[in-house]
């Protein structure tokens, strides 16, 4: 079965939480699932499997306007965790 994990997207605006469910392979052709970079946001990975303790592999990279996420597991070309993409 697929792995699934939320992304919780906050702002300092109220009322500005957004969640977004990703599930392991579901980018295009195996490629990362894109998440369109929300200005002055922080990103928080949430594993419901995990008590919703962060991901064990989990990689994510900051591509343009888009947050790339991959769950197959790390890569050397992608940041582990935490990233702050809203610059």
């Amino acid at each position: 079965m697929a792995q699934t994990i939320k992304l919780l997207i906050e702002t300092s605006k109220q009322d500005s939480k957004k969640v977004v469910e990703i599930t392991q392979g579901s980018g295009d052709k195996g490629s990362p699932v894109r998440v369109k970079a929300v200005k002055n946001a922080q990103y928080k990975f949430e594993d419901p499997a995990n008590k919703n303790r962060g991901p064990a592999n989990l990689s994510t990279k900051r591509v343009g306007r888009n947050l790339h996420v991959i769950l197959d597991g790390p890569r050397a070309e992608h940041h582990q965790h935490r990233c702050g993409c809203g610059q």
